[in-house]
């Protein structure tokens, strides 16, 4: 009853870890329910962002090398945020998020902002399937293009809630991806997209997300049957994927 009173009091709570052993997993099940790593960190009362570099690749490294399985059962919801807009991209690669998702086995739910995502040069991830209830990118740069878009949808053989907002991807041509990697079963319950990414000239025009991913989700080898699907539509060609994605799948 105390550690519940004190759930959004952190520093008593970090203090009541100390009191006894039995105590130590309640509090840390109640500090780290919800993670959030980021490069940039905001200071309201002065309205500055103050960088810090490469949060995410340590906390990465933290769950390969010393965490303890008691500290990575406590992690439900994992946000994961790059740098400022105006600062350097934070890099990540596929490779790194499945050693993060192998690391936590009760993770719920991941939110990605603001981060450039690169294939890597591992391919071991293509025999790992996660399942999540909630997978959200916001601001996300896809530096490979829809390769590396489709190799992140690899990763999850079911996803409650996908939810995408101004995913870049530089070039899209959308292709067979039979041989991809990706589930033949993958399922996907809740679909909300919206985005349009356009550049001031003509010729920095960039597919929009809503585009992009309706797309692939018909190329995929079998298409998923959301129970609900959200989008922003207001181009022509989003109107025609979302056309093509409504008869395939009934």
């Amino acid at each position: 009853m105390i550690l519940t009173e004190l759930h959004n009091d952190k520093q008593a709570l970090r203090t009541c870890m100390l009191v006894c052993r039995g105590w130590l997993n309640e509090c840390r099940s109640r500090i780290f329910h919800t993670t959030r790593v980021a490069d940039t960190f905001y200071q309201p009362r002065t309205a500055l962002v103050r960088l810090r570099k490469k949060r995410v690749q340590a906390f990465s490294d933290f769950l390969n090398r010393s965490a303890s399985p008691g500290f990575c059962s406590t992690i439900l919801v994992l946000r994961l945020a790059g740098t400022h807009e105006l600062a350097p991209q934070t890099y990540i690669s596929v490779a790194m998020l499945v050693d993060i998702l192998a690391s936590l086995p009760r993770l719920r739910a991941l939110d990605l902002t603001r981060l450039a995502i690169e294939r890597g040069t591992s391919m071991r991830y293509r025999t790992r399937k996660f399942a999540l209830s909630v997978l959200s990118m916001h601001k996300v740069h896809f530096v490979d293009g829809e390769r590396g878009l489709v190799d992140l949808l690899c990763l999850f053989s079911s996803l409650g809630l996908f939810d995408a907002s101004y995913v870049d991807v530089p070039y899209y041509m959308p292709q067979p991806l039979d041989d991809a990697g990706i589930s033949d079963a993958i399922q996907v319950n809740d679909i909300r997209l919206k985005g349009c990414l356009r550049g001031i000239r003509k010729s920095d025009f960039r597919p929009s997300t809503v585009y992009c991913l309706l797309s692939l989700l018909n190329d995929l080898p079998r298409t998923p049957r959301p129970s609900s699907l959200t989008l922003q539509c207001g181009a022509i060609k989003e109107l025609t994927s979302l056309g093509t994605y409504l008869t395939q799948v009934g």
